[in-house]
C-alpha cells in the first residue's frame, strides 16, 4: 500500500508540475498577445498622428497661399479705389 501511495503522490506531483507549466505557457502567450496588440495600437496611433501632421501642414500652406492672394486682391482694390477717387474729384469740382 505504501508503494501505491508513493506512486499516486508521484503522479499527482507530475500532474501539478505539468499543469503549472501549461498555465505559465498560456499566461506568457496571453501577455505576448497583449503586448503585440499594444504595439499595433501604438503604431496605428503614430500613423494617425503623422497623417494629421501632414494634413495640418498642407492646410497651413493652403492658408498662406490664400492669404497671399487676398493681400493681392486688397492691393488691387485699393488701387481701383484711388483711381475712382481721382476720377471723381474733377467731376465733383465742376
Amino acid at each position: 500500500m505504501n508503494s501505491e501511495l508513493a506512486g499516486m503522490l508521484f503522479v499527482m506531483t507530475g500532474f501539478a508540475i505539468i499543469a503549472t507549466g501549461i498555465t505559465i505557457i498560456v499566461r506568457q502567450g496571453m501577455v505576448m498577445e497583449q503586448d503585440r496588440r499594444k504595439t499595433a495600437a501604438t503604431v496605428s496611433e503614430q500613423h494617425e498622428y503623422r497623417r494629421l501632421a501632414e494634413e495640418s501642414a498642407t492646410a497651413q500652406r493652403e492658408t498662406a497661399q490664400a492669404l497671399t492672394r487676398l493681400e493681392d486682391v486688397e492691393r488691387r482694390l485699393a488701387a481701383v479705389e484711388r483711381m475712382l477717387r481721382e476720377v471723381d474729384e474733377p467731376v465733383l469740382a465742376r
